[in-house]
């Protein structure tokens, strides 16, 4: 089912019938064309209505033949009337939109007998209607950032429920049994909810592809007359694609793997959490042979995430190339004991990498690499986050022309990483095709230089950071509270763009004086600079100490911090605008 939606997803993306979202393109987001969106309303008008419930009031008044397929909903429509609901019995598809009350009337649902997907995601809603186990026919049941405590155990009778979200219903602390009688299911999402374990009988779910945020609970609490399910229940569900096991802090030894044989996983997360850091070695020891022998991955897997694990050091299966010849995205977190990386440079396909929380790393090196000979390392990396690793001191990469290292990265991102003391010039020689660059609290930094394809740059919080040089091709350069920089930024010939945020400034440098035989910015059209005192800001005004420094360029515009001040100032046609508080 899954292969068939994805076929008719990707065939809508390829006629440009969805596009992209830019407000939610990093997580996925796609949109439909607002002519395309009104042309299907207007083919489905009659049997579709979306809208505030007091329209449809009026609309289901004005047209006594109007049968509903498919219902959307905001508003409060209690307040006028649930009738509007309940008259609808053809409806299959209910969604209600950000009510602001709690409760919803216990009959709500007893006459909506075709109701194929009822979705009351983000609402006040704390108590779910008994009514809703009468939906024998519901596929997709979605909770999702309401303000659930429970679900009544009576919601194993949806015996046709495909689909249960109940992502971020942060009051949810415990799940009923009758979960155990839900056959069909196929997905089930726990992320951001208090569910301590999953009830046991999951194992019986044979046609589960998709768990997120499995609760490793190997501990059975017979006092508390609860059982959970275990690690070991999974094993039956070979029909799997996605799994999140979070909780693995709690996972019991034992031999033989529970994914190994899974062929079909792409998406898995393996996450303990911070709840007894620092562990003690005992519960160190145990967590090793837990992901050495336990959780062994299949091949299969693309986008994999290790978050959590305290072992001194990562599982062997980690350093095996041809385990993960599939891999696209790998995202290690907050492993803080492990005190040298994986070799990653060997993996085919691996285009984002992201390394975040390594608090036991102190040095970078060849190891990391893995390059052997002529034969490229990282060979299809894109994108490569390394933050919050606060020993990291070198990261030593020779520029042999010889050795090509990440020949196709686009995106460097560096944060909270105080101690590194420079970047290696093999990044600079071998990544020729890096446009972007983000470094953030990296305060040993004093210099950066020689990324001649860099088009955006993003400089944070340096405060060592002294010099800029030989960046040929950056276009937008945004600085923000580099105080020690003001000494010297070499020159950048097609810089378009300067965003300038500093509190400590109380003058702009003089460098920023125009140059008459070698620029500085020939090119610069825009700057924005934010300072922290107002008298900064009067140094700019015309005839000021500082104002030939911003005459020279197209367009400038200057603020003070949590001030109404500010100067507008554009060159042609000349106008130049100060405000005061």
């Amino acid at each position: 089912m899954e292969d068939v939606a994805t076929e008719y997803y990707r065939e809508l993306l390829r006629r440009n019938l969805l596009q992209s979202d830019p407000l939610s393109y990093r997580n996925g987001g796609f949109t439909m064309h607002d002519l395309l969106r009104a042309l299907a309303q207007f083919i489905a008008q009659g049997e579709y209505f979306s809208g505030e419930v007091a329209t449809l009031a009026r609309t289901s008044l004005a047209s006594q033949e109007m049968k509903l397929r498919h219902l959307s909903i905001s508003g409060d429509f209690l307040e006028i009337s649930p009738e509007i609901v309940k008259e609808h019995t053809s409806v299959r598809t209910l969604i209600i939109l950000g009510i602001p009350t709690n409760t919803l009337p216990e009959d709500l649902f007893q006459k909506l007998k075709c109701l194929r997907l009822l979705d009351l995601s983000k609402t006040n809603l704390m108590v779910v209607p008994e009514s809703a186990s009468s939906l024998v026919h519901l596929r997709y049941l979605d909770f999702s950032g309401s303000m659930i405590s429970r679900l009544p155990e009576t919601i194993g009778n949806l015996s046709n429920l495909q689909y249960l979200i109940l992502q971020a219903c942060e009051q949810l602390s415990e799940l009923p049994k009758s979960i155990a009688n839900l056959y069909k299911l196929r997905s089930i999402d726990l992320a951001g909810t208090r569910v301590i374990g999953i009830p046991a009988g999951i194992r019986q779910l044979i046609y589960l592809n998709r768990v997120i945020n499995f609760v490793t609970n190997d501990q059975r609490i017979d006092g508390a007359r609860k059982c959970y399910s275990s690690l070991e229940d999974l094993k039956p569900l070979i029909n799997l694609r996605t799994i999140t096991i979070v909780n693995l802090e709690r996972a019991a030894r034992a031999q033989g793997s529970i994914l190994k044989d899974k062929i079909h996983i792409y998406h898995l997360k393996l996450s303990c959490s911070s709840e007894g850091w620092p562990y003690q070695q005992e519960d160190i020891a145990r967590i090793q042979d837990v992901f050495e022998e336990r959780l062994f991955p299949p091949s299969s897997v693309e986008n994999f995430t290790i978050e959590g694990y305290f072992g001194m050091e990562f599982p062997t299966w980690m350093k095996n190339r041809d385990l993960f010849l599939n891999l696209t995205r790998l995202d290690i977190l907050k492993c803080r004991n492990c005190s040298q990386l994986p070799l990653l440079g060997q993996l085919p396909l691996l285009d984002h990498l992201e390394i975040h929380g390594a608090w036991s790393i102190k040095h970078i090196g060849p190891e990391f690499m893995g390059s052997a000979g002529r034969e490229a390392a990282f060979p299809k990396l894109k994108s490569l986050i390394l933050e919050d690793m606060p020993e990291w001191e070198e990261w030593t990469w020779e520029a042999k022309d010889d050795a090509r290292v990440m020949p196709v990265l686009e995106s460097l991102w560096i944060e909270r990483c105080p101690r590194l003391k420079s970047l290696p010039q093999g990044l600079v020689h071998h990544a020729t095709n890096l446009s972007y660059i983000w470094i953030e609290e990296s305060h040993s930094l004093t210099v950066i230089e020689g990324f001649k394809s860099v088009q955006k740059a993003y400089l944070a919080r340096n405060n060592g950071f002294e010099r800029l040089t030989d960046f040929p091709s950056v276009q937008v350069l945004e600085i923000e509270d580099c105080p020690a920089l003001l000494h010297h930024v070499g020159v950048l010939p097609s810089l378009q763009m300067l965003i300038w945020r500093d509190s400590s400034m109380r003058f702009l440098p003089e460098w920023m004086l125009p140059h008459p035989v070698d620029p500085i910015f020939p090119n610069l059209q825009r700057m924005s600079i934010t300072v922290g005192d107002v008298l900064t800001l009067k140094r700019c005004l015309i005839n000021g100490p500082d104002s030939a420094k911003i005459q020279h360029i197209p367009n400038v515009y200057m603020e003070v911090m949590d001030r109404p001040d500010f100067i507008s100032f554009t060159k042609e046609p000349f106008r130049f605008l100060y405000k005061s508080s």
